[in-house]
């Protein structure tokens, strides 16, 4: 019983205050972010990078990182052997020195991405069960929206005298749009 004329009173009190004129703006659009953000606190990444090197007084890099993967409405063509899945492995883990590379050639890997990864040689150095390896490595370099750069030929090598993979040379030619090269792509 007492709820419903808690209910009842409720309902009064509301009916009382909507029982006036209610006056619409005519001029009632919703602000724009490039107003609302700046006003919570945002920064552009430029903006706040910038502001952080100037407090820490050195410079900083962000780790920019495209998508290694091709973006599109159909399924791969590369069949998920494991061979194929191997390759996939190798380019995967080889990808931080083809950002260096990336980077050594263009002074940037910030915003360039790279497609139709391939290896094309790989080889044991030294005696079979060794974790010695020497590979060389084709991909193609982008920007935008697959705005193909330039095709670069890596050659790297894992031996006694390196701790880890090391650039060994790397060669880099105009992507030409007419020649029309198998691209393998990620299974």
């Amino acid at each position: 019983m007492n709820k419903s004329i808690s209910l009842i009173l409720f309902l009064l009190v509301i009916f009382a205050m909507k029982n006036g004129t209610v006056y619409a703006n005519t001029s009632d659009f919703p602000q724009p972010f490039e107003e609302i953000l700046p006003e919570i606190g945002y920064v552009a990444v430029e903006e706040a990078l910038e502001d952080a090197e100037q407090h820490l007084k050195k410079e900083l890099k962000l780790p920019i990182r495209l998508p290694p993967i091709t973006f599109s409405n159909h399924p791969t063509e590369t069949k998920a052997t494991r061979e194929n899945l191997l390759e996939d492995v190798v380019i995967d883990l080889l990808r931080p020195q083809m950002e260096k590379v990336i980077e050594d050639y263009y002074g940037t890997a910030s915003e360039i991405g790279t497609i139709c990864e391939k290896i094309i040689d790989i080889k044991k150095l030294d005696h079979p069960g060794s974790w010695l390896f020497e590979t060389k490595l084709e991909f193609t370099t982008y920007t935008g929206a697959h705005n193909p750069l330039d095709i670069f030929t890596v050659a790297l090598k894992k031996d006694w005298d390196t701790n880890g993979w090391i650039i060994q040379d790397y060669k880099v030619k105009k992507f030409n749009p007419n020649k029309k090269d198998k691209c393998r792509s990620p299974v």
